[in-house]
């Protein structure tokens, strides 16, 4: 492939120039100062004067040897191709494996080096397909895919052979539970579910909020992958009739991460879910949340009084932390005192107190909050109100001059007005503790890339018809690399909120039925989850499929 003569870097000179990307004289100046005779070099020494950047350069060498390039920032990484060639070989040729289709496995590089592409097919035993990409790319994506392999235990898995009867200790085992979770981070995903089937081990993603496929793996993977699992999270690795959870935390160059293992027995074997929880991310600001003007005052107002509980619901994964926190991080000041009593804890955040429930030795919300308020808290976060113990101490507290911001499971904000009452707390107690209640549910955000405006069909318009809105457009995506073809590309919160007001409070008291709370929360100014979600979508920042998706029909009776 390479040339060993001049002929091939006067050719590559040439191309640069009539690509009007150097000028002749440049050329003259980059042949002299190149004193080898391979393109790669031309190119590098482009580089290095700042004629070129890296991918021109590497674009340009792609072309000149009739060869594609790829971006590896987008390209998604199929695992069963890192697994086919070692770390310690991949990083030593500086070969990046990204498809394998058939007996065909398509690798990045970053010269045209015939050596190492007849030395990737010897230790592979497939046919490659060479792909030039730049030598940054190539190494960031080494580092990511293959992130905590030690040379011991990389020199040992040359040996491909072994994919089928790989145990939970072999290095290929090893090798795909890493590319799982690294590939699962890079896309952003929120859990990886590993599931065994008669057929094929299947491994889906959920995305934005939404399952998809991501690969099939032979179903002799499915014990030795969960014996890996099972070791990484310290269950029981005899275990295999019965549930069991636990905890990894994986370490990536930049970011950290707590993965949580559920382990359910099913016909075909044990199929494994692992929630990622990114724990080197920065907490989020209430400002950036895209909270609509009401709702940001309305809540800004109820957390920054001196006392009350302020409660987040929705289902589980619809961001209920990420609000928690943005809270915490909208209050957080020299001033004022804030201890957390997480399960997890998800964020570090500096300034506050933050303790970690350990069901293990019987720290559990209760105990923990028992005596956090005997350290002089002015805000406590409960990262969940799960008993009738917790919601009884929330409420004394509130009482008693906390703030205290939880989290519950519930549909909607107007429900959870009566949530407390309902796990056995007295209503006197939670009509003067109870401040507000924000629900909230993630809707996919429109890819940047590929959006385009479409024309709302009759039944779009009949959602909009109540509010007196009658949008000419709406936004779509049409799909595109970026965002993997799903025209969607992250997510973004829709919300409602209810502040207890005395007539309120009056309610609550009384345990009147729940659509008088919701009609006394109208007159209030309470606006459902489909009217903010609406409003989202007639700007351009979701769809109509997302809105009726995450909001549901009950939410029709608001006329405004």
């Amino acid at each position: 492939m390479k040339d060993s003569g001049g002929e091939a870097r006067q050719s590559f000179l040439q191309q640069l120039i009539d690509s009007g990307q150097i000028r002749p004289s440049e050329a003259a100046t980059l042949g002299r100062d190149a004193a080898q005779l391979y393109p790669e070099d031309l190119a590098a020494v482009a580089v290095e004067k700042g004629l070129l950047n890296e991918a021109q350069a590497c674009r340009s060498l792609a072309d000149f040897y009739d060869q594609p390039y790829i971006d590896l920032h987008t390209t998604r990484i199929d695992q069963l191709a890192v697994a086919k060639l070692d770390p310690v070989h991949a990083r030593d040729l500086e070969v990046m494996p990204f498809l394998l289709f058939g007996d065909e496995l398509s690798v990045a590089i970053c010269s045209m080096d015939l050596d190492t592409v007849e030395r990737v097919q010897a230790l592979t035993g497939c046919t490659i397909l060479v792909h030039l990409a730049t030598r940054g790319d190539i190494l960031e994506s080494l580092e990511t895919n293959y992130p905590d392999m030690t040379l011991s235990e990389a020199e040992t898995s040359a040996r491909m052979g072994e994919f089928l009867s790989a145990q939970e200790d072999s290095p290929i085992v090893k090798s795909i539970v890493n590319a799982l979770v690294v590939n699962a981070a890079r896309l952003h995903a929120s859990d990886i579910h590993i599931e065994p089937g008669k057929n094929a081990l299947r491994v889906r993603l959920r995305v934005d909020g939404v399952l998809r496929e991501e690969i099939r793996l032979p179903t002799e993977m499915a014990r030795p992958l969960a014996a890996r699992l099972k070791v990484m999270a310290d269950l029981d690795i005899a275990e295999s009739r019965r549930p069991q959870d636990g905890r990894i935390t994986f370490e990536m160059k930049t970011r950290s991460f707590d993965l949580r293992i559920s382990v359910a027995p099913t016909i075909y074997g044990e199929k494994i879910v692992i929630r990622l929880l990114d724990r080197s991310g920065a907490a989020a600001d209430l400002r950036a949340m895209e909270l609509s003007v009401p709702v940001r005052e309305r809540l800004c107002r109820t957390v920054s009084a001196p006392n009350g509980i302020v409660l987040v619901t929705g289902p589980t994964g619809s961001g209920k932390s990420t609000t928690c926190y943005a809270i915490l991080e909208y209050l957080n000041s020299p001033e004022v005192n804030i201890v957390t009593i997480e399960d997890p804890v998800e964020y570090r955040l500096d300034g506050l107190t933050q303790i970690q429930v350990q069901h293990g030795i019987g720290l559990d919300f209760g105990l923990i909050f028992r005596s956090v308020l005997r350290q002089d808290p002015d805000v406590v976060l409960v990262g969940e109100i799960r008993d009738l113990e917790t919601a009884r101490i929330a409420t004394q507290a509130a009482l008693t001059g906390h703030m205290v911001v939880s989290t519950l499971h519930t549909n909607d904000s107007v429900q959870a007005v009566m949530r407390l009452v309902d796990m056995g707390v007295d209503p006197f107690m939670v009509a003067p503790s109870l401040n507000a209640v924000l629900a909230q549910r993630l809707a996919r955000r429109v890819c940047h890339d590929c959006r385009h405006s479409v024309r709302p069909t009759e039944s779009d318009l009949a959602l909009f018809a109540p509010y007196g809105a009658l949008p000419a457009e709406l936004t779509e995506g049409a799909g595109c690399p970026n965002c993997n073809n799903t025209g969607y590309r992250g997510r973004l919160g829709v919300h409602e909120i209810v502040v207890v007001d005395e007539s309120i409070r009056q309610l609550i008291s009384t345990a009147a039925p729940l659509m008088d709370i919701r009609r006394a929360a109208e007159r209030e100014g309470y606006r459902t989850m489909r009217f903010d979600a609406l409003k989202k979508a007639i700007i351009g920042l979701t769809t109509m499929a997302e809105v009726r998706r995450v909001t549901t029909a009950h939410e029709d009776f608001e006329r405004q």
